[in-house]
């Protein structure tokens, strides 16, 4: 099975400037997942996705060549990761010559994946059939047990029965982490991801589900590695 390993980095963050290029533990965000999409495949079929030239020299101080630019329409902070997703598909099928039969999307965002989470996801597309397979976290709080709605009268009322108040009761409830999400071909010529058929996931701890947005976010990161908080099965 070939696949294609996305990793897509724009340069116009407003929550933390210049985020894909910042240090952490001492190596560009970036660098993170361009090192971890090299476990598992050669230079020539990890795509990354950019707009701005400070992280393609970023790409390029660790070897990586980036082959196309990302459109400006593709850059914006409306657009959506589908229209990069495929545009970035087209370009590299059209420069390698091959056909892919699925795409791995990796955000620099998320550094804390381990390499058995792939692993993981693999095997639930080819052994379970997912044509959809991500890494999930579990929330702090169960929204079944803290989650209102607000009535059109203003008044406020629980998202769960009264019934399943009690903790111990409520079903685990778990959210996209961000880290890995890996889409089978099937499912990209059918539609994207509301169109999967069957969708499958993995838990990753809390620590490692860490993705940075902010400053703190990016503080939190360093704290988690220096503490040796953070379950990793791979370094540089």
């Amino acid at each position: 099975m070939k696949l294609l390993f996305l990793i897509t980095a724009r340069g116009g963050s407003k929550g933390l400037p210049r985020k894909n290029v910042l240090p952490l533990g001492g190596k560009p965000l970036l660098h993170w997942s361009i090192a971890y999409a090299r476990f598992f495949t050669k230079d020539e079929d990890i795509c990354l996705s950019t707009d701005d030239d400070e992280i393609m020299a970023c790409a390029a101080e660790c070897g990586l060549g980036v082959p196309f630019r990302r459109p400006v329409e593709l850059a914006s902070d409306s657009a959506g990761s589908e229209g990069v997703l495929r545009h970035a598909l087209a370009e590299m099928e059209a420069l390698r010559g091959c056909h892919y039969d699925g795409v791995v999307l990796l955000q620099p965002t998320s550094p804390f994946r381990r390499r058995s989470d792939l692993v993981e996801l693999l095997r639930l597309q080819q052994n379970d059939g997912a044509d959809l397979a991500v890494t999930l976290r579990q929330p702090a709080h169960n929204p079944l047990q803290v989650g209102w709605l607000r009535r059109d009268d203003g008044s406020l009322q629980r998202l769960a029965d009264k019934a399943a108040w009690d903790r111990q009761s409520l079903p685990p409830v778990f959210e996209f982490n961000g880290a890995l999400y890996l889409f089978s071909r099937e499912l990209l010529d059918r539609g994207w991801m509301q169109d999967a058929r069957r969708l499958l996931g993995r838990d990753l701890p809390a620590a490692n589900s860490v993705d940075i947005d902010t400053r703190l976010d990016l503080d939190w990161a360093e704290f988690l590695l220096q503490k040796k908080a953070v379950d990793l099965d791979w370094r540089f």
